[in-house]
């Protein structure tokens, strides 16, 4: 028996666990003397995964955990009665493999692709699953050198060969599951061999394929037909949930083509959105030929509608929809270009060539639907008309689906065209609906095409995270207007805030944070949490940040995927809400933190706490603490800088106005704490820097409310605080008071000064 260092118990569990999968004597012996599978499968277990057989044939997969749990479920096949003949993929054999997953060093980046939100391109999508797939074929050749058996060694022979190659290689030997590889040292020489391995696997062909011959897929043609099906469905979700052509009317009427709901096939797609109705959506390709040209009976035997009424129509790009009954003795309309019917025996055949197929079904009636809409069905509205012919008690029971139709980019108009849609709907829709590009006019799908991407560049393309997202914003939208009255660009705001907070919680957390507890000092926050946007929440190298960095902390992102992913994210967001190119302005800052402060309450239920935080806060700017600053800066620069007898200047200064070099009188140290310069925004503090070194910086502000001093007086080396001065000893001035009493003021900056060089003596020791 192998050395598995398992108790007795765990021994039994596993084998329990194993009999539930009908394995032969010849398998059971396979893992039986694999020490490695014995323990992996030991903890597997243990830990919440599980193993399913599957009457697939060829199927050998691992479906990646949920957050919080440590391993998921491997599926295998080779149900009872195989024969290695028959069947070479041996069932121990893939269990190997798909442990490897599960226990593979790039476990975080397979399921970062596999979620389809970490991943930005194909090439980084390939990348993840190489790595990972590396992973297995090292666990399945580990299986192999402890079997030594031809079972897994005519399985992959070149992909085992490639393995024996890399693992030679290594100084560890080869027991690369063993103690010794669980240093650092080790663990780096077994992850760099994953990757070697995976390079190799891409171009081999997996056991899914097994049997498929000359049409097999590799491992990277597999994965690339994945990444391209789960990334080409949420187009027409948007168009269709947020941004209906008849909104205001209609609603939002609700649809998703997920990654599972598309099946190809060589002559035709189906749609399997409304299987859960009990209705099936076929869709001919070019390849199956016109259908026009077909009979009924061919089209009939073709798909297996021997059983059903077909009822077609001459279509003329009209606005009429009829609705067929239990009397079928009809089954050819004339002029018409929408077929509705609740008759299950009833199959509806509509034709479409480049306009856009449209299905509908309502839930309370069963009544299914099929609307043939060209442009000019578009213009006359024939979907509304279609849900009139329905006549629904609520449109919350009505289900539409679009299907595959002309893409915008390649759908030129006239201009005649153009002038009939301008004139019967709104402006602000026929603006977001047309694009002009080289004199010619085009559909334009740009807010959706953005909408899209900002998803993609969220939360991805997982349906559980899509309609967790479409439940939220639906939400959002009743609780801000119920009456759907919301304009568009206020509905791309909540769906980017809610991408926010889905994706990058703990940046979306620190952003709200930040902004709902700084009533005190509420613009110089603003402008430094705008600046954290830009920079990926990375600090720039600026001494005004100091202060507010002591008090709110430092957030980073945790690699540097996470940190590319959120500047594709914000970037996009920008473009969408069509923000300065250069920098996020304070006014879209404060529409953005508005609707994120929506947001919070609604989805964490905590309507008091965060709706009474930001009733504090006041954003108008202190005109005496502006005075007072500004005096203090003359002072400390030995000129009269400022003036201060125009106060509707305060807050208006250019950059190069806020910033010179500090008197000698005052420098105390070297080149350093030499450069004093005016807070952003409304100007209501100072940071005190070093040429030479921008993180060595004192702070001193005042507040909205009036008074000086309201975070104590700071003084930072290298970001670091190494002293401060309690704003108690400031408590009794205010700005009104320094401002209309001289003598008063007096006071303050004696006290001021002889603080500011305390602390340069405390900072002395550091230079």
């Amino acid at each position: 028996m192998a050395d598995h260092n398992l108790t007795p118990k765990q021994y039994a569990n596993v084998f329990e666990k194993l009999s539930e999968l009908r394995l032969s004597d010849h398998e059971l012996d396979n893992i039986r003397n694999s020490p490695t599978m014995l323990r992996q499968l030991s903890d597997f277990y243990e830990n919440g995964g599980t193993i399913e057989r599957s009457e697939n044939l060829n199927i050998a997969k691992y479906d990646w955990p949920m957050s919080g749990q440590k391993f998921g479920q491997i599926t295998i096949g080779t149900p009872e009665g195989f024969s290695d003949s028959d069947n070479p993929f041996l069932t121990a054999n893939a269990i190997a493999h798909e442990l490897g997953h599960a226990f593979g060093l790039h476990r975080n980046e397979a399921i970062a692709a596999n979620d389809d939100s970490y991943t930005e391109s194909l090439n980084e999508y390939l990348d993840a699953f190489a790595h990972t797939e590396g992973d297995a074929g090292l666990a399945q050749y580990q299986a192999y050198l402890e079997n030594k058996n031809d079972d897994f060694e005519r399985q992959h022979a070149d992909i085992l060969r490639e393995a024996k190659r890399i693992v030679d290689k290594n100084p560890y030997g080869e027991a690369i599951f063993d103690e010794k590889y669980d240093t650092p040292e080790g663990i780096a020489i077994r992850k760099a061999m994953a990757e070697e391995l995976g390079e190799f696997m891409r171009q081999a062909v997996p056991s899914s394929q097994a049997g498929k011959g000359e049409s097999a897929l590799t491992y990277d043609e597999e994965g690339a037909l994945s990444f391209v099906k789960n990334r080409t469905t949420l187009t027409d979700v948007i168009k269709n949930k947020f941004f209906p052509s008849n909104a205001n009317n209609y609603g939002v009427l609700e649809t998703f083509l997920g990654d599972k709901d598309i099946k190809d096939f060589d002559d035709y797609i189906e749609f399997t959105t409304f299987n859960k109705f009990n209705v099936k959506i076929l869709f001919t390709k070019k390849h199956y030929g016109s259908v026009p040209e077909k009979s009924r009976e061919e089209v009939a035997e073709d798909f297996s509608l021997k059983d059903k009424i077909m009822v077609s129509s001459h279509q003329t790009h009209s606005d009429n929809v009829i609705l067929v009954g239990e009397n079928t003795d009809v089954t050819y309309f004339e002029n018409t270009d929408g077929i509705l019917t609740s008759n299950k025996n009833v199959a509806i055949l509509t034709k479409y060539a480049d306009c856009l197929p449209i299905f509908i079904y309502d839930e309370e009636s069963k009544i299914f639907g099929a609307v043939h809409s060209g442009w000019k069905g578009t213009y006359q509205e024939i979907v509304k008309r279609a849900i009139e012919k329905i006549n629904p008690k609520s449109l919350s029971t009505i289900n539409i689906l679009f299907g595959i139709g002309i893409s915008s980019e390649n759908y030129k108009v006239g201009v005649e065209f153009y002038e009939q849609f301008r004139n019967k709907f709104p402006k602000e829709i026929v603006e977001k609906t047309f694009s002009i590009k080289d004199g010619n006019f085009y559909f334009n799908d740009d807010v959706t095409k953005n909408v899209t991407q900002l998803i993609r560049d969220s939360i991805g393309n997982n349906p559980r995270s899509v309609n967790r997202l479409f439940n939220s914003v639906s939400l959002l939208m009743h609780i801000i207007n119920p009456n759907n009255e919301l304009e568009n660009d206020d509905k791309l705001l909540i769906i980017a805030t809610v991408c926010f907070q889905l994706r990058f919680d703990e940046a979306y957390d620190y952003l709200l944070t930040s902004y709902n507890n700084s009533p005190e000092d509420s613009e110089e926050t603003k402008y430094f949490l705008i600046d954290l946007l830009e920079n990926s929440f990375e600090i720039p190298d600026d001494a005004d940040y100091n202060s507010l960095v002591s008090r709110y902390g430092i957030f980073s992102f945790k690699n540097q995927k996470e940190l590319e992913s959120f500047r594709k994210f914000f970037n996009t967001l920008k473009l969408l809400l069509k923000y300065n190119v250069d920098k996020l302005e304070v006014e879209e800052f404060e529409n953005l933190m508005k609707r994120m402060i929506s947001s919070n309450t609604i989805s964490t239920g905590n309507f008091d706490i965060d709706i009474n935080k930001t009733s504090t806060q006041n954003h108008s700017p202190n005109e005496d603490v502006q005075f007072v600053i500004r005096k203090l800066f003359n002072t400390l620069v030995n000129t009269n800088h400022f003036d201060l007898s125009k106060p509707e200047y305060f807050g208006k200064e250019k950059k190069e106005e806020r910033e010179m070099p500090i008197s000698l009188d005052f420098i105390k140290i070297a080149n350093e704490y030499n450069i004093v310069r005016l807070t952003q925004g409304k100007g209501q503090g100072l940071n005190i820097y070093s040429q030479n070194n921008k993180s060595n910086s004192i702070y001193i502000s005042g507040d909205t409310y009036g008074n000086i001093n309201n975070d104590g007086i700071q003084i930072y080396v290298n970001k670091k605080l190494i002293g401060k001065i309690n704003r108690n000893t400031y408590k009794h001035f205010k700005a009104k008071m320094l401002r209309q009493n001289l003598q008063k003021y007096d006071e303050f900056e004696k006290i001021f000064l002889s603080d500011f060089s305390r602390l340069l003596e405390d900072a002395k020791k550091y230079f």
